[in-house]
């Protein structure tokens, strides 16, 4: 009797992993019906190849990545060196527009006890509006590259370290380069409002994703609230086989802790060398506000 139970409760859980497959495919098939939403040509920049191997998948997966996140390489020398790296401060991401998103933002952020209450908050999903390789990334490097002349002034007269230019260069350098492009330019939870107001198909895509709020306490100005954008809720692209051999040879080799292991030892001697985008992926978001890979080629190829 207990065989026959068990026999049954394997049957069911295989006809549930089977439906909801099915579903899956229901709704990769749905999202992708019809003409895009918008159709965007990124690069490694936006679309991040994994960064260690990954033994136990047989999928290949990229991870859409916005200006806020810092390239992962960069990011991990920055934790070995101790150093704090540039924030994107979206300004429009204030308390309005937090209250305009359904957040409860009665507490003032100036209270002692903002901070703590803020982070505590359950994150909400909303729909946000990235903007590619636009103005607002261009005011942002602008901006980056104002902060490096003004310190390269300081070590010039004397009021700052030649160590703190050489980091905040090597930074700037990885920044021109490497970092995404994808830059958050408004949110909302009516879609289609915002698709209205950022029509442009080819230079913004409309994404869902979680965002909190957050206390910012800039160093000239008394704190302030902030929206966290936490992350796409679809954050990851699925690489069909089919596209997947103008890429199959920058896979890492490496597994994550030796990646670690390595990085930690170079980040000693310096930061990593900037390095150009190795490949570029067209890429589609569908009716559900998904996206998907429609062509990939390697840099500079046709």
């Amino acid at each position: 009797m207990k065989r026959l139970a068990s026999t049954g409760s394997v049957a069911a859980a295989c006809g549930l992993i089977l439906l909801t497959n099915l579903g899956l495919l229901a709704a990769a098939g749905w999202n992708r019906r019809g003409e895009p939403r918008a159709q965007l040509s990124l690069t490694e920049r936006e679309l991040a190849i994994p960064w260690a191997r990954q033994e136990e998948r047989t999928g290949l997966e990229l991870s859409l990545v916005m200006t806020h996140q810092p390239p992962g390489i960069i990011r991990r020398t920055a934790r070995w060196k101790r150093y704090e790296l540039p924030s994107v401060d979206f300004d429009w991401l204030n308390r309005a527009k937090l209250l305009e998103l359904g957040f409860r933002v009665d507490l003032d952020p100036t209270h002692p006890d903002a901070e703590d209450h803020y982070s505590q908050t359950m994150p909400r999903r909303a729909y946000l509006v990235l903007e590619h390789d636009g103005e607002a990334w261009k005011r942002w490097i602008t901006r980056r590259e104002e902060e490096v002349r003004k310190l390269r002034l300081e070590v010039a007269d004397g009021t700052a370290e030649p160590s703190a230019l050489a980091d905040a260069e090597a930074v700037l350098a990885a920044d021109r380069t490497m970092r995404s492009r994808l830059f958050p330019v408004a949110a909302g939870i009516d879609a289609d409002a915002l698709e209205h107001r950022y029509g442009d198909r080819r230079g913004h895509v409309i994404l869902a994703a979680l965002l909190r709020p957050k206390v910012v306490r800039p160093q000239n100005g008394l704190p302030a609230l902030r929206g966290d954008i936490l992350d796409l809720v679809v954050g990851q692209v699925h690489v069909p086989h089919t596209l997947r051999q103008p890429i199959e040879g920058f896979l890492s080799v490496e597994t994550g802790e030796e990646v670690e292991a390595r990085e930690r030892r170079e980040a000693e001697s310096g930061w990593p060398s900037p390095a150009r985008p190795r490949y570029r992926a067209v890429t589609a978001i569908g009716r559900r506000y998904e996206p998907w890979l429609v062509g990939m080629a390697r840099a500079g190829e046709d």
